[in-house]
């Protein structure tokens, strides 16, 4: 039984996800791997641009909420922004950690979560297409409302 022949399997790969660190199947010895520390700041500094993100995103929607005219659309876009900036957060913290074990435990699998940063450019692309409805509902009745 060749155990190498196992390694493109990623359900039981030879790194060691069923024995001690370092210990291949069946005792087998296995090369550490080295983790430089360009890997570790590069994972912080990918969590901070998110981070960056959700705190320009949040500023944007407390600023249209704190400055706008009471009672206009302005105060709804503010509200679309909080929640959508929210989500770019706990995704920038999921994504930090879940990256932070991968490199830890010196995992082989993908780096990279390509649904739920779909799922967050949606939200906010309809968040976007939200506020430009309100902005073209408010243009329109004022339009409207002048001819009468």
């Amino acid at each position: 039984d060749d155990w190498c022949g196992t390694c493109f399997n990623f359900d039981s790969c030879c790194i060691g996800f069923d024995s001690p660190f370092g210990m291949g199947p069946e005792g087998m010895s296995m090369a550490a791997q080295r983790v430089e520390p360009k890997i570790y700041l590069a994972n912080e500094r990918t969590f901070i641009h998110w981070l960056h993100m959700s705190v320009t995103m949040a500023s944007a929607g407390i600023a249209l909420m704190a400055f706008g005219t009471p009672g206009h659309v302005s105060e709804y876009y503010g509200l679309v922004f909080m929640p959508v900036s929210f989500f770019f957060c706990l995704f920038a913290m999921r994504t930090y950690l879940w990256r932070l074990s991968i490199i830890n435990n010196r995992i082989v699998d993908r780096w990279d979560d390509p649904k739920v940063a779909l799922f967050l450019a949606g939200s906010l692309a309809i968040a976007l297409t939200f506020n430009l409805g309100l902005e073209i509902n408010s243009i329109l009745s004022n339009h409207f409302s002048g001819l009468n």
